[in-house]
């Protein structure tokens, strides 16, 4: 019986072996890397739709709590209890109840906020103190980048939609202490497009 040597890889063999795995290394990371993209994108996207909706909730909670309080400047002018739709205040100012005090400090639990938009950003403006007896400057929290406008309509008891509150060309002082029934807000927004919220205010 004739004893046979086994067979080796031939160069050629191997060479394909090696293209054949190359290929497949190139079509793996190609799947992986779109994964790992993918992934990011979704994180992204989450983390952006986190903020927009704590942005939204917490203008919907501080207008579902607002009151028919005005204030008083430190010059002894009054602001009505809301204000909104006029370009040199910021776009929609009220009084709201609920204000947290933890620490039980002698102050009141209503509290002036603002809503604006500035340089691209929706930011929530609050007072310290209600009635401001001195110039006071207000704290400043962003909620939402990549904002580009904040439109408002104010629903009035007698199921008119109006651009400003206190409306147009009524009488002086007739809405200083009258809320609107309702407010819709309109963002116009770079990532997600119009968001639009309507917020029945309270009795």
């Amino acid at each position: 019986m004739m004893y046979r040597r086994p067979r080796g890889f031939t160069l050629i063999e191997i060479l394909v072996a090696l293209v054949v795995l190359a290929i497949m290394s190139v079509a793996a990371y190609g799947g992986l890397h779109e994964l790992m993209n993918s992934r990011a994108t979704t994180r992204d996207n989450q983390k952006h739709f986190h903020k927009l909706q704590i942005a939204m909730v917490t203008l919907t909670r501080d207008l579902e709590q607002s009151v028919s309080r005005p204030i008083r400047h430190a010059s002894g002018e009054f602001d009505p209890a809301m204000l909104g739709g006029d370009k040199d205040v910021p776009e929609l100012a009220f009084t709201r109840a609920g204000h947290p005090n933890p620490l039980r400090k002698p102050r009141s639990s209503l509290q002036r906020v603002a809503y604006t938009v500035d340089h691209g950003k929706l930011v929530r403006l609050f007072y310290t103190v209600l009635d401001r007896t001195v110039e006071e400057t207000p704290k400043r929290q962003v909620l939402l980048p990549g904002v580009k406008s904040l439109k408002l309509r104010f629903l009035d008891q007698f199921g008119k939609w109006n651009s400003h509150w206190p409306p147009i060309n009524s009488e002086p002082h007739q809405f200083d202490r009258h809320d609107p029934v309702a407010v819709e807000v309109t963002l116009d927004t770079k990532r997600w497009g119009t968001i639009k919220r309507l917020v029945e205010v309270a009795p």
